[in-house]
């Protein structure tokens, strides 16, 4: 499978789970999703076209969690 393809829909299940009081089981990982390989990955297209979403997708939940 395309991993710029999975780790899209990873991220949206993830935007669907910090509508609900779950986002606080990502309280113990936000250090390591704040780094872009974690976060995006290392492919060019992963990164070219996951970098928007993955960091709103971050934003929000730091927005939540603060």
């Amino acid at each position: 499978p395309n991993a710029a393809a999975v780790r899209k829909e990873l991220l949206m299940a993830t935007r669907h789970i910090l509508a609900l009081e779950l986002r606080q089981g990502f309280l113990p990982y936000i250090e390591e999703l704040m780094k872009e390989r974690t976060l995006v990955g290392e492919g060019w297209t992963a990164r070219d076209v996951l970098r928007p979403l993955a960091y709103s997708t971050l934003a929000d939940l730091l927005h939540h969690v603060r």
